[in-house]
């Protein structure tokens, strides 16, 4: 049993799951890109209440606080429950990136579909 309790250091080791970490902020990124994109490219909305008001109000940077805080908080959730149970962390850092994954496989979907059925071509979305 991985404890804290048994070895009062364990909260100062490194990262207990680095690479899973590292996809979790692959898909938080792309899911930025992706919103950024949506908002300010094509013209859409976001639809998450609390980001929509981040946005309104901060722009693009209330975007990315919004969701790196979020990913902050769950590389922390993850980091003190692995250190008390190391496969239930590793459970928990795996349903991140999966839930990460979903917006972004929806939103790519979505530009496809906007650019092959019914969107200017690439050379005709504005840059600035």
């Amino acid at each position: 049993m991985n404890t804290a309790a048994a070895n009062p250091k364990a909260w100062m080791r490194a990262a207990l799951y680095p690479s899973l970490y590292v996809w979790y902020i692959f898909a938080a990124s792309l899911d930025v890109l992706l919103t950024y994109a949506f908002i300010y490219r094509i013209g859409g909305e976001e639809v998450n209440l609390i980001a929509a008001r981040l946005v309104e109000r901060y722009e693009h940077w209330g975007l990315i606080g919004l969701k790196y805080s979020s990913v902050i908080l769950v590389i922390g959730v993850c980091e003190v429950v692995g250190r008390r149970n190391l496969r239930t962390g590793r459970l928990l850092a795996i349903v991140a990136i999966v839930i990460s994954a979903f917006p972004v496989g929806y939103g790519l979907l979505q530009l496809l579909a906007w650019l092959h059925f019914g969107g200017p071509g690439p050379e005709n979305i504005p840059l600035e």
